[in-house]
């Protein structure tokens, strides 16, 4: 509800991101299509450190410009909001692909952690997006206009903390992600 308030696309928007987290499976895809070129297969720490990275500056991206909006044929569309949110869903998309083959290589225990990680991965946003505090019930309002008319209007509660600063938490998020691939 904070980016539908705030965003030109409006109620829109959900169909917009869907549709864009549904082309990020090019990754998968693509990651498959290189496997079967390769005469080896492409050296999978690389490239999860390369998605880690990726993933990372695609959250600092949208975390910064979220709300920088341009104009596409001739209406006006949050193209930094849909860039980002791509690059961060090929991450997304094509982790799973290439995760779970790379956890094969080591001892079956870590399989425990991270399908537990990835379960973590999805539900504490879910828990800090609950404590941003949107999307109750609206409380009526008088809006007195210029005019002298009187409007009765649905006025809904300021979110607790900004998408910019839930943004910032899914980077740290990333970035504690990325510290315990490297160690």
């Amino acid at each position: 509800p904070v980016l539908v308030n705030q965003l030109p696309e409006g109620w829109a928007l959900p169909s917009y991101l869907s549709t864009i987290v549904q082309i990020a499976n090019i990754g998968p895809i693509g990651y498959s299509v290189l496997r079967a070129v390769l005469p080896r297969d492409p050296p999978a720490h690389i490239i999860i450190f390369i998605l880690l990275l990726l993933g990372s500056g695609a959250s600092l991206g949208l975390a910064l410009s979220w709300d920088v909006t341009s104009e596409v044929m001739g209406a006006e569309r949050s193209t930094m909001l849909f860039v980002f949110v791509f690059m961060l869903s090929l991450v997304d998309c094509t982790s799973s692909v290439l995760f779970l083959p790379y956890i094969g290589m080591f001892r079956e225990v870590y399989l425990n952690s991270y399908l537990v990680g990835e379960g973590m991965s999805g539900f504490i946003p879910s828990i800090v997006a609950l404590a941003q505090g949107v999307g109750g019930n609206p409380t009526c309002q008088n809006v007195t206009y210029a005019n002298g008319s009187v409007v009765l209007q649905p006025v809904s509660e300021e979110p607790r903390f900004s998408a910019q600063d839930f943004f910032l938490f899914l980077m740290g998020m990333m970035i504690l992600s990325d510290r315990k691939s490297v160690v």
